[in-house]
């Protein structure tokens, strides 16, 4: 009996396991949301990778930037690896702030945080801005 019920413990690990891990998806399952905010802030840019996990899906697009949903579609941290990104992916009050602050940099990273945004920005500075724009903190990042 013992052993029936460990072999069964260790199926439904295993099991799970299998479910856990990322698999590579065609651009077509992700949500509709997700597939929005890409065609409206990455106009010449394309899919070329998308991989889903249990609770998000990753996406890589052709200008090298890295794109982390949420499993319902909702955008969660954007990357750039190359090309910088658009500001139009955050809302206004948080884009002036960057620009009032460091106008002469561009955007590398964007995180959504509970209670705003963390962005790195080209010159190695770390912001914390919340989403009325209010800037909370920022650091030099090295």
């Amino acid at each position: 009996m013992k052993k029936l019920i460990l072999a069964a413990l260790v199926f439904g690990l295993m099991a799970a396991g299998a479910l856990a891990k990322d698999m590579v998806v065609s651009p077509a399952a992700l949500p509709q949301t997700a597939q929005t905010f890409i065609q409206q802030n990455f106009k010449n840019a394309n899919i070329i990778y998308v991989e889903q996990d249990w609770d998000d899906f990753e996406v890589r697009l052709s200008d090298g930037t890295e794109i982390d949903f949420h499993i319902n579609g909702d955008w969660k941290e954007v990357k750039a690896y190359g090309t910088p990104l658009p500001t139009s992916i955050l809302p206004a009050p948080v884009a002036n702030a960057v620009k009032k602050a460091h106008p002469q940099a561009v955007i590398m990273k964007i995180e959504k945080e509970w209670n705003g945004y963390e962005i790195k920005l080209n010159n190695m500075m770390e912001m914390l801005i919340m989403a009325d724009g209010t800037l909370v903190g920022q650091k030099l990042d090295h």
